[in-house]
Protein backbone atom coordinates (compact mmCIF):
# COMPACT_ATOMS: atom_id res chain seq x y z
CA UNK A 1 0.00 0.00 0.00
CA UNK A 2 2.74 2.56 0.48
CA UNK A 3 4.29 2.52 -2.71
CA UNK A 4 0.35 3.16 -4.21
CA UNK A 5 0.24 6.01 -1.95
CA UNK A 6 3.85 7.47 -2.72
CA UNK A 7 3.07 6.53 -6.62
CA UNK A 8 0.37 8.63 -6.35
CA UNK A 9 1.89 11.65 -4.46
CA UNK A 10 4.68 11.41 -6.69
CA UNK A 11 2.26 11.96 -9.89
CA UNK A 12 0.64 14.84 -8.19
CA UNK A 13 3.83 16.31 -7.57
CA UNK A 14 4.82 15.89 -11.19
CA UNK A 15 1.58 17.27 -12.68
CA UNK A 16 2.43 20.25 -10.33
CA UNK A 17 5.64 20.89 -11.55
CA UNK A 18 5.30 20.59 -14.71
CA UNK A 19 2.72 23.57 -14.76
CA UNK A 20 5.45 25.23 -12.64
CA UNK A 21 3.32 25.19 -9.37
CA UNK A 22 5.94 24.08 -6.35
CA UNK A 23 2.85 24.06 -3.85
CA UNK A 24 -0.78 24.13 -3.98
CA UNK A 25 -3.50 24.56 -1.07
CA UNK A 26 -5.66 21.92 -2.94
CA UNK A 27 -6.32 20.05 -6.37
CA UNK A 28 -7.90 22.50 -8.81
CA UNK A 29 -10.70 20.09 -9.23
CA UNK A 30 -11.88 20.39 -6.09
CA UNK A 31 -13.93 23.34 -6.27
CA UNK A 32 -16.41 24.12 -3.47
CA UNK A 33 -16.96 27.26 -4.82
CA UNK A 34 -16.31 30.81 -6.68
CA UNK A 35 -16.35 33.86 -4.38
CA UNK A 36 -15.10 37.50 -4.62
CA UNK A 37 -12.67 38.21 -2.42
CA UNK A 38 -14.13 40.61 0.48
CA UNK A 39 -12.52 44.22 0.12
CA UNK A 40 -10.10 45.18 2.62
CA UNK A 41 -8.93 41.68 4.07
CA UNK A 42 -6.13 39.20 4.10
CA UNK A 43 -6.62 35.90 2.93
CA UNK A 44 -3.76 33.10 3.41
CA UNK A 45 -3.53 29.58 3.16
CA UNK A 46 -0.36 27.57 4.66
CA UNK A 47 1.82 25.29 2.61
CA UNK A 48 5.24 23.87 3.18
CA UNK A 49 8.39 24.97 0.86
CA UNK A 50 11.72 22.81 1.00
CA UNK A 51 15.50 25.41 1.80
CA UNK A 52 16.29 26.17 -1.84
CA UNK A 53 12.30 26.56 -3.76
CA UNK A 54 12.93 30.01 -5.44
CA UNK A 55 9.49 31.27 -5.17
CA UNK A 56 8.65 33.70 -8.36
CA UNK A 57 4.83 34.68 -6.42
CA UNK A 58 1.40 33.34 -6.03
CA UNK A 59 -0.77 31.63 -8.57
CA UNK A 60 -4.44 32.36 -8.06
CA UNK A 61 -7.17 30.83 -10.44
CA UNK A 62 -10.48 32.61 -11.29
CA UNK A 63 -13.66 31.39 -11.75
CA UNK A 64 -14.83 34.32 -13.24
CA UNK A 65 -12.17 37.08 -14.70
CA UNK A 66 -12.52 40.76 -13.34
CA UNK A 67 -13.84 43.73 -15.69
CA UNK A 68 -14.02 47.30 -15.91
CA UNK A 69 -13.47 49.58 -12.61
CA UNK A 70 -10.59 48.41 -10.92
CA UNK A 71 -9.82 48.31 -7.05
CA UNK A 72 -7.15 51.07 -5.71
CA UNK A 73 -4.88 47.70 -4.33
CA UNK A 74 -4.42 43.97 -4.65
CA UNK A 75 -1.18 42.28 -3.63
CA UNK A 76 0.09 38.88 -3.43
CA UNK A 77 2.90 37.62 -0.68
CA UNK A 78 4.45 34.92 1.12
CA UNK A 79 4.93 35.37 4.88
CA UNK A 80 6.61 32.89 7.59
CA UNK A 81 4.65 31.76 10.61
CA UNK A 82 6.14 32.99 13.96
CA UNK A 83 3.74 31.71 16.44
CA UNK A 84 0.10 30.78 16.04
CA UNK A 85 -1.04 34.65 15.65
CA UNK A 86 1.72 36.03 13.52
CA UNK A 87 3.28 35.41 10.39
CA UNK A 88 6.40 38.08 9.00
CA UNK A 89 5.94 39.27 4.99
CA UNK A 90 8.86 38.06 3.36
CA UNK A 91 8.46 39.10 -0.49
CA UNK A 92 5.44 41.09 -2.16
CA UNK A 93 4.38 41.67 -5.38
CA UNK A 94 3.65 44.89 -7.11
CA UNK A 95 0.03 46.52 -7.35
CA UNK A 96 -1.91 43.64 -9.42
CA UNK A 97 -5.13 45.79 -9.34
CA UNK A 98 -5.74 45.88 -13.37
CA UNK A 99 -8.66 43.88 -14.33
CA UNK A 100 -6.13 41.98 -16.88
CA UNK A 101 -4.17 40.93 -14.01
CA UNK A 102 -7.48 38.66 -12.77
CA UNK A 103 -8.08 36.67 -16.10
CA UNK A 104 -9.85 33.05 -16.14
CA UNK A 105 -8.47 30.21 -15.30
CA UNK A 106 -4.84 30.56 -13.39
CA UNK A 107 -2.67 32.96 -13.32
CA UNK A 108 0.41 34.18 -12.10
CA UNK A 109 0.68 37.29 -9.69
CA UNK A 110 4.72 37.75 -9.47
CA UNK A 111 6.63 38.97 -6.68
CA UNK A 112 8.31 41.91 -7.41
CA UNK A 113 12.05 40.16 -6.50
CA UNK A 114 11.54 36.31 -6.28
CA UNK A 115 12.23 34.35 -3.02
CA UNK A 116 14.77 31.86 -2.04
CA UNK A 117 13.76 29.79 0.57
CA UNK A 118 16.26 29.55 3.44
CA UNK A 119 14.51 26.48 5.26
CA UNK A 120 12.20 23.92 5.10
CA UNK A 121 8.50 24.78 6.26
CA UNK A 122 5.41 26.10 6.58
CA UNK A 123 4.42 29.29 4.56
CA UNK A 124 1.55 31.30 4.20
CA UNK A 125 0.15 32.25 0.48
CA UNK A 126 -1.62 35.33 1.24
CA UNK A 127 -3.48 38.12 -0.56
CA UNK A 128 -5.28 41.17 0.31
CA UNK A 129 -8.05 43.56 -2.48
CA UNK A 130 -8.49 46.91 -1.60
CA UNK A 131 -11.87 48.50 -3.60
CA UNK A 132 -14.11 46.39 -6.30
CA UNK A 133 -13.70 45.56 -9.70
CA UNK A 134 -17.00 46.69 -12.17
CA UNK A 135 -17.27 43.28 -12.44
CA UNK A 136 -15.56 41.21 -9.46
CA UNK A 137 -13.19 37.94 -9.92
CA UNK A 138 -14.55 35.04 -8.54
CA UNK A 139 -11.31 32.83 -6.97
CA UNK A 140 -12.24 29.19 -6.67
CA UNK A 141 -12.23 28.04 -2.99
CA UNK A 142 -12.06 24.21 -1.98
CA UNK A 143 -15.27 22.26 -0.40
CA UNK A 144 -15.11 22.09 3.59
CA UNK A 145 -13.68 18.69 3.14
CA UNK A 146 -11.32 19.21 0.99
CA UNK A 147 -9.70 22.15 3.20
CA UNK A 148 -11.41 21.61 7.03
CA UNK A 149 -7.67 21.24 8.94
CA UNK A 150 -7.95 23.42 11.32
CA UNK A 151 -5.87 24.32 14.36
CA UNK A 152 -4.45 21.61 16.50
CA UNK A 153 -1.99 21.66 19.46
CA UNK A 154 0.95 24.20 18.30
CA UNK A 155 -0.02 23.88 14.89
CA UNK A 156 -0.44 27.30 12.84
CA UNK A 157 -3.75 27.95 11.28
CA UNK A 158 -4.58 26.04 7.84
CA UNK A 159 -6.31 29.51 6.11
CA UNK A 160 -7.40 32.52 8.09
CA UNK A 161 -8.77 35.74 7.20
CA UNK A 162 -7.90 39.18 8.43
CA UNK A 163 -10.10 42.04 8.03
CA UNK A 164 -9.51 45.66 8.23
CA UNK A 165 -6.55 45.88 5.80
CA UNK A 166 -6.09 48.19 2.57
CA UNK A 167 -2.70 46.40 2.03
CA UNK A 168 -0.33 43.29 2.91
CA UNK A 169 2.32 45.10 5.53
CA UNK A 170 5.78 45.62 4.11
CA UNK A 171 8.40 43.41 3.89
CA UNK A 172 9.55 42.28 7.21
CA UNK A 173 6.30 43.15 9.25
CA UNK A 174 3.83 40.91 10.83
CA UNK A 175 0.40 39.42 9.43
CA UNK A 176 -2.26 38.48 11.60
CA UNK A 177 -3.34 35.08 11.46
CA UNK A 178 -5.37 34.52 14.26
CA UNK A 179 -9.08 34.54 12.06
CA UNK A 180 -9.05 31.10 11.12
CA UNK A 181 -11.26 30.17 8.60
CA UNK A 182 -12.28 26.26 7.48
CA UNK A 183 -12.30 26.73 3.87
CA UNK A 184 -9.63 29.15 1.99
CA UNK A 185 -9.01 30.29 -1.71
CA UNK A 186 -6.92 28.35 -4.14
CA UNK A 187 -3.45 29.49 -3.97
CA UNK A 188 -0.49 27.92 -4.91
CA UNK A 189 3.49 29.07 -4.88
CA UNK A 190 4.91 28.97 -8.37
CA UNK A 191 8.67 28.76 -9.41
Amino acid sequence: MPFYIDTLLARDQGRQLATGVLWESFHPQIVGSQTAPTTQHVYGVLGYLYAGDVVKGVVLRNGTAAAAANPTTARFGIAQPTSQSAATILALSGNENLAASWPLGANPHPFTTPYIVTSSGPYYACFVVNGVWGTPPTPIRGTGSANAMGPLGTNYPVNFEWAGQTDLPAVGSPVTTTAYISVGYYMGFYY
